[in-house]
């Protein structure tokens, strides 16, 4: 008998089997099955008056509109969800931990920051209170807010929190453990940023030891993990390791996302720029001209990954001797960021001085001239600005908890 045609007279029982075939098809990332369901389960709580069965409902609609990246939606949901269990439970109850730490994650979205920590550190401190120092929701807390304050250029910061997170993975999961290997790669990732090559080609190394001994050859995880080693070689100027690291994650990707992928147009131009490096510009300018191919498909014409592909290609004629070819790319590469940026921005500054440089080699100075002048009220501008977002970000710092 088909379990759909069951009369089920009781709210409560309603309820919590739409929820329960919700939460299967969230599982199975079939997100907009999970979805409505989810909202049956959410009518009946709220027919039942039960307040914690619709604060759970809201809560879980906010999971499913996460994954569907309606970040908007998700925080209104959690919020109504907060909210209601405030009013019931204790505030070191675990589910408001729950909470706190989904907000977390829609403000880390969001780019709201400031945000983002104030509610994971919330959840870290109900978390500890209840489940003690030693548990994978602990590290779960350490991770994100680590991962906040790498978004805020505070690596040292970042760092420690990370550290305990892994210490904590390590201690429950032991070291073959794919969330091990993700710490692994954060921690890198951070180095990286600090300059630390030789710490953070350590931490991919691991990650990527991790992962060859849990996933299939061609994971789209491995791929990644040889273009952040591909990136730690190229910043080190080890130009023929990265290349083998980014033929590897192009291989992977061609065979896991096809050739038209926004992540194989990244390779292409990561592979590019290393050809540029060692002077091979034919070579480089082939890879440039493929990854500017899948962008403009994808992206249509006016986007900055466009507009730095145009600067690569423009660098290539430029290092050619090619200079009006040259001038073309690097014009088309200045429209796009003037749109983007409303005409304020040090990267259309940068654009602007090649420009100027090759009417110089041009014997063009009246041209050169104008471009210096226009990079000079650019300059004006910027400073403004600069001193500005100084200010705001002293403000946000000032506020947080």
């Amino acid at each position: 008998m088909n379990s759909w045609c069951i009369p089920l007279a009781d709210n409560h029982l309603r309820c919590d089997l739409y929820l329960d075939i919700s939460r299967t098809h969230y599982k199975e990332y079939q997100y907009e099955k999970a979805l409505k369901l989810c909202y049956q389960s959410h009518k009946f709580a709220r027919k039942s008056k039960d307040l914690l069965r619709v604060a759970r409902s809201y809560h879980y609609l906010g999971l499913i509109k996460a994954k569907k990246e309606l970040y908007s939606e998700a925080l209104e949901d959690y919020k109504e969800s907060l909210a209601l269990r405030r009013g019931i439970l204790s505030e070191s109850n675990i589910n408001l931990a729950d909470t706190f730490h989904e907000m977390g994650y829609i403000y880390s979205c969001l780019s709201q920051f400031g945000d983002g920590l104030f509610s994971y550190q919330k959840s870290l401190t109900i978390r500890l209170k209840v489940l003690g120092d030693y548990h994978l929701k602990v590290a779960a807390s350490y991770n994100n807010i680590g991962m906040i304050h790498f978004h805020q250029l505070e690596y040292n910061d970042a760092l420690t929190m990370l550290q305990k997170c892994l210490h904590i993975q390590l201690y429950i999961l032991g070291d073959g453990n794919l969330d091990v290997a993700s710490s692994y790669n954060n921690l890198g990732a951070v180095y990286y940023r600090q300059c630390q090559y030789n710490d953070a080609l350590t931490m991919y190394q691991k990650c990527h030891h991790i992962q060859l001994q849990l996933l299939d050859e061609n994971d789209i995880e491995i791929s990644n993990t040889y273009n952040n080693i591909g990136a730690v070689y190229d910043s080190q100027s080890n130009y023929q390791d990265a290349l083998l690291m980014y033929r590897k994650s192009l291989c992977i990707q061609l065979y896991t996302l096809g050739g038209e992928n926004l992540d194989v147009a990244t390779s292409y131009n990561n592979i590019g720029c290393i050809y540029s490096h060692q002077h091979h510009h034919q070579d480089a300018l082939s890879m440039f001209r493929k990854s500017l191919d899948i962008r403009q498909k994808i992206l249509g014409e006016y986007s900055l990954e466009i507009a730095t592909t145009y600067d690569n290609i423009g660098s290539i004629y430029y290092h050619q001797g090619k200079f009006e070819d040259a001038l073309t790319w690097y014009e088309k590469s200045v429209s796009i960021r003037m749109v983007t940026f409303q005409h304020n921005h040090q990267s259309i500054v940068a654009t602007l001085k090649m420009i100027a440089n090759i009417y110089y080699l041009l014997k063009n100075n009246t041209e050169a001239c104008k471009i210096l002048h226009r990079v000079r009220n650019f300059h004006s501008t910027l400073i403004d600005d600069i001193t500005l977002n100084r200010k705001a970000l002293k403000t946000v710092i000032s506020t947080q908890v």
